[in-house]
């Protein structure tokens, strides 16, 4: 009997972020079992979800509509905090135009 696989281990296999997997699973995506706080995934069932056997059409189609939604979020923010990074300052001044000395 195989044992059932964690996030990590899978995430390993696919190369992927361990986030992905989690998403996946969080949409029904991957099937996975719980013992206590861990998640499990079986082998087969990592199989079927390779093999396109779990879900269908449409379900698949809202697993990449949910990561590309997250991915623009995380986009946009990161653009946001790169602006304020890199927003130019004004100098401040004494307030009389003339330098100080």
């Amino acid at each position: 009997m195989n044992r059932p696989l964690t996030v990590s281990e899978v995430a390993a296999r696919w190369q992927c972020h361990e986030q992905t997997v989690y998403r996946l699973i969080e949409t029904k995506a991957l099937r996975s079992f719980g013992v206590g706080r861990l998640i499990r995934i079986r082998p087969e069932w990592i199989d079927e979800y390779e093999c396109g056997e779990t879900a269908d059409d449409e379900q698949g189609s809202e697993v990449l509509r949910l990561i590309r939604e997250r991915r623009l979020k995380s986009e946009k923010r990161s653009a946001m905090s790169r602006r304020t990074r890199t927003a130019p300052t004004r100098a401040t001044g004494t307030g009389s135009g003339q330098g100080t000395r």
